[in-house]
């Protein structure tokens, strides 16, 4: 009986976090590049160069800047899921639900802005890869707390993940307008609006 193949070895403790320190280490680095610079003219060269390594490092950890473009659009999007669930909380009180999270994507969204203008310059390009995959993973998220609320009778009936959807893209879309305009933080009227047709959509109450 031919002898069972050993798994393959796990990195030390110690080398995961060195590995995870050196991934975050270039991500920091191209967005700078990338915001500094814009996409299309960053170079590994200069993101290699900004975080003091040889140009082979990069390679161990992305095979592209394009991938390090995808990975910064996926870390801001979980950003902002944080941002949301963590201003609603535990409020009780659902309607205020829809202030607080309009309020936490855009004061997040606004705390990015570097990092955003970058992605709005790069939608529909090579560059752009990956946008649909975070915004699908916000919607899975969003869907799976309105279907909690709707299951629990808190909510009025709907669709919960084409809700989630209309939601999220409106939130991206508009959050994304606002940066690009350069408009002032906080966009009172762009929120306040939103809040409103938020309310409308979700069936919720006014304070």
């Amino acid at each position: 009986m031919p002898a069972k193949k050993a798994p393959a070895a796990a990195l030390p403790p110690t080398s995961k976090l060195r590995a995870q320190k050196r991934r975050a280490e270039l991500l920091k680095a191209a967005r700078k590049v990338f915001a500094e610079h814009g996409y299309e003219a960053a170079t590994v060269q200069a993101i290699v160069r900004e975080a003091g390594v040889a140009q082979g490092t990069f390679y161990l950890y992305f095979p592209a800047k394009q991938d390090a473009l995808v990975e910064l659009r996926a870390d801001l999007f979980r950003k902002v899921v944080e941002a949301v669930l963590q201003a609603v909380g535990e409020e009780e009180d659902r309607s205020a639900w829809v202030r607080l999270g309009v309020s936490a994507v855009f004061n997040t969204a606004y705390r990015h802005r570097d990092l955003l203008r970058v992605l709005v310059a790069t939608a529909g390009t090579a560059g752009g890869q990956g946008t649909d995959v975070a915004l699908q993973a916000c919607v899975d998220r969003l869907a799976v707390v309105l279907e909690h609320e709707l299951a629990a009778g808190r909510l009025a009936a709907m669709d919960p993940r084409a809700t989630a959807h209309m939601v999220v893209v409106l939130l991206e879309q508009l959050a994304s307008s606002a940066i690009t305009q350069e408009l002032p933080r906080p966009p009172g009227a762009t929120e306040d609006a939103l809040e409103r047709f938020l309310r409308s959509a979700l069936q919720l109450g006014t304070d």
